[in-house]
């Protein structure tokens, strides 16, 4: 039978017998627990040593037909793993290859490096609001560089073409400066030139 513990009841021995009587019947007592249901550890642990001794006896019973079905269990497993990472690779590799050839189709459109890639990326994510925003940049760049393309070659006052002989052919130029502008001798540039090529 379980002792109470009056080391709980704070003054315990200096309480006369009324007080003692009182402080004992206010004492909480867990209630008693049923063990009736539970094994003692070293009965379980005797008892997992058994069952592992008998697993480790029955798998040397095992025949050869059965050692060779677990095998090839054991061998199918594996199998279905690699092949699902190889697929995951496969895929994988699969998207890098898209990913290049939509960069290389935009790049050869004539986006800057990094505005193609990310503008493939979008493309193949199919986040259209994105890509029509790179679209309309990329618009935007080109028809400044076609202004500033035109107004390069824009006549200047006064006639000339562009910059100063920027279209002329070097043997035009080369024959100018050898003979001069030719002015009262009745040649043109294509006589003196023709005279330079002989």
């Amino acid at each position: 039978m379980a002792q109470i513990d009056v080391t709980q009841i704070a003054g315990f021995d200096e309480m006369t017998a009324e007080q003692k009587l009182d402080a004992l019947m206010k004492l909480d007592v867990p209630d008693k627990v049923d063990l009736s249901g539970y094994v003692k550890k070293s009965v379980f642990d005797a008892k997992a040593a058994e069952a592992s001794d008998l697993s480790k006896k029955l798998k040397g019973k095992m025949t050869e037909d059965e050692q060779k079905q677990a095998e090839i269990a054991e061998a199918a497993e594996a199998a279905a793993k690699e092949k699902e990472a190889l697929l995951a690779r496969v895929a994988e590799l699969e998207k890098n290859n898209t990913l290049r050839e939509y960069t290389l189709g935009f790049s050869n459109l004539g986006f800057d490096e990094k505005l193609a890639a990310e503008t493939a990326n979008l493309f193949e994510e199919k986040d259209s609001v994105k890509f029509f925003a790179n679209m309309k940049k990329f618009l935007e760049s080109y028809e400044k560089a076609i202004e500033k393309k035109l107004m390069d070659k824009t006549p200047g006052p006064g006639g000339n073409a562009g910059k100063a002989g920027e279209d002329e052919d070097p043997a035009i130029k080369k024959a100018k400066a050898l003979f001069g502008n030719n002015a009262g001798t009745g040649k043109t540039y294509a006589d003196v030139l023709s005279h330079y090529k002989k």
